[in-house]
């Protein structure tokens, strides 16, 4: 078992093996993500983001569709880009980064929905759900106790690139944030075609 902290700074694959991934994302996903660049880096961070990935725009927009499919070799080609070539190669401080983005474009009124009548837990619980809603490819099973759940991600081969492990940690800590609890612990075991994340509350 690897600490989420190490975990999320492990080295990503080269960029031939992560561009021949399978699976697609969806667009909710990328919302907005040329937006966000330019915002921080400018029209000229987001060409030059442009040319690094080599994505034309018609594969890639800069506002996704919410409900379009996208190749998840892309998704983190691009994660991986932005953090190279602005964040100095350290993908930790992409995570808020992340969140405000996140914060820019979510309905605070939902957010307050979610904490009353759904509760983290259940949003946990929900994430096999959640999973085939956002990828076409692989499961996700969790179990929950009082004080600890685990998640199982199973079936796909991007499930094990470094560059999603770390953005499924991030997620799970945004989760927790946005309902205002406290950050669990997190523990993750890279699997053959899969990924395990165990939350101690």
């Amino acid at each position: 078992m690897i600490e989420a902290d190490a975990f999320v700074a492990r080295t990503p694959w080269p960029e031939a093996e992560v561009a021949a991934l399978d699976g697609r994302c969806r667009g909710s996903l990328l919302e907005a993500w040329a937006a966000h660049v330019r915002r921080r880096w400018g029209d000229d961070g987001l060409a030059e983001l442009r040319t690094i990935v080599g994505i034309p725009t018609i594969v890639l927009p800069d506002q996704p569709a919410r409900d379009g499919w996208y190749r998840v070799a892309h998704q983190l080609a691009l994660t991986r880009a932005i953090v190279d070539r602005f964040l100095g190669g350290d993908m930790a401080a992409l995570e808020p980064l992340l969140r405000e983005d996140a914060a820019r474009v979510r309905d605070r009124w939902v957010d307050r929905v979610m904490r009353a009548a759904v509760g983290t837990k259940r949003i946990l619980a929900a994430s096999g759900k959640i999973h085939h809603a956002l990828y076409d490819s692989g499961s996700v099973a969790t179990s929950i106790d009082k004080s600890s759940a685990k998640i199982s991600w199973r079936g796909a081969r991007y499930f094990e690139e470094p560059t999603f492990g770390a953005l499924q940690v991030f997620a799970v800590r945004g989760l927790f944030a946005t309902m205002r609890e406290r950050a669990p612990t997190i523990v993750a075991e890279p699997q053959a075609s899969g990924l395990e994340l165990r939350l101690t509350f």
